[in-house]
């Protein structure tokens, strides 16, 4: 088990990008060495710091990472979007990705879309935050 630099989150070694903050991860260099050479600066004497840094996680919920451009999303108001609006792709929208929201727009006519919308708000409602924010909040390409 490794840790993310940024957010302090345990992650595997094959992961790629953290799932918490979204920073890319490279665990091909030791991340101790990363984490005692930024602690032994802080105290501006590294034979003073002997072990290794971790920072504690404050939550399982996701922070918004404005780096990544990749804002924090509600799952419980995508849900409720979905449900109710998504029928218009109100909940694409929302969750930004625009392309879909056109297309259900444009579908919105046939009622099928309101239907799928309605599968999907369930779908939101049955996820984690973790897992909500990983599937549909992150860019494709960060997704693991």
């Amino acid at each position: 088990m490794q840790f993310c630099p940024n957010c302090g989150a345990k992650v595997d070694e094959i992961t790629k990008f953290c799932p918490y903050c979204g920073t890319k991860l490279n665990f091909s260099q030791s991340t101790s060495t990363a984490s005692s050479s930024s602690a032994s600066s802080m105290s501006g004497n590294s034979s003073e710091f002997q072990g290794t840094y971790q920072q504690p996680i404050s939550n399982n919920v996701p922070p918004a990472t404005a780096s990544l451009g990749v804002e924090k999303k509600d799952r419980i108001v995508a849900a409720l979007l979905a449900i109710f609006l998504g029928a218009f792709g109100i909940h694409k929208f929302y969750l930004g990705n625009i392309t879909m929201g056109i297309i259900y727009l444009c579908l919105s006519w046939t009622g099928i879309t309101g239907i799928i919308g309605f599968i999907e708000g369930i779908i939101y409602l049955t996820k984690t935050d973790e897992e909500f924010y990983r599937d549909h909040v992150l860019p494709i390409e960060q997704r693991a």
